[in-house]
């Protein structure tokens, strides 16, 4: 912006508040540090599949949106429920396909995760641990949170946790939060939905079709170790 635009007219020597302000606004990213976009590595892809999710821009900071939360119908923001706590998240957001049938690539996604030695969970999770103690994963489906069917989700998305063996039932999110759909705000593709990689420091590593069970493997495989 001109420098000039900034000068208070009836203050040359000091700084328009309005223009100041809308300075800021438009710079906001920039000032709070989350307009870094990483360049491709082991911890970012080349971004080859890019356009399943177009508002989650890879190597740069997940882009949170409003999403209802299906145990309790609470209204809130998909990142707050990414915390920056050391671990990786694999995000699933539903495509066309109904709710945990038997053509749902979410719960084939569940399956693979939980029940392949494969997976990256299998092989990166030490033993005892819970399972999401080095890799989350949470569902986002189009559907309103009123037509999912809480013993129909997949157990790798209600898993038994600490010493107790609570359940935890903040995994499985509605996309439709306040008349607004996340996958509109996010540019999530409706008919194929997507897995979306988040780093443990809340930046977008992949994009990855919801299938694509053996390059989610390999992803993982560049950047944690087995365990012993």
């Amino acid at each position: 912006m001109n420098q000039a635009l900034l000068i208070n007219q009836r203050n040359p020597d000091g700084v328009d508040p309005a223009a100041f302000q809308k300075y800021f606004v438009q710079f906001g990213r920039f000032t709070a540090g989350t307009a870094i976009h990483y360049s491709q590595s082991d911890l970012v892809s080349s971004g080859k599949h890019q356009d399943l999710a177009t508002g989650q821009t890879i190597g740069m900071r997940f882009h949170s949106a409003k999403v209802t939360r299906h145990a309790d119908a609470k209204p809130m923001h998909l990142g707050h429920s990414i915390k920056a706590d050391g671990r990786w998240h694999i995000l699933a957001f539903a495509g066309e396909q109904s709710f945990m049938d038997n053509n749902c690539q979410v719960k084939a996604l569940c399956e693979f995760l939980q029940n392949n030695p494969l997976s990256p969970i299998q092989r990166f999770t030490p033993n005892g641990a819970d399972i999401d103690e080095m890799i989350t994963v949470q569902a986002v489906f189009q559907a309103s949170h009123r037509e999912v069917e809480v013993d129909d989700i997949h157990p790798l998305l209600q898993p038994s946790k600490d010493r107790y063996g609570l359940t935890d039932y903040e995994k499985v999110y509605s996309a439709i939060c306040e008349g607004t759909s996340f996958y509109d705000k996010r540019g999530i593709d409706k008919e194929n939905g997507c897995i979306i990689i988040v780093r443990p420091d809340q930046y977008v590593a992949d994009v990855l079709p919801l299938n694509d069970h053996d390059e989610l493997t390999k992803f993982f495989e560049a950047v944690l170790n087995p365990v012993s």
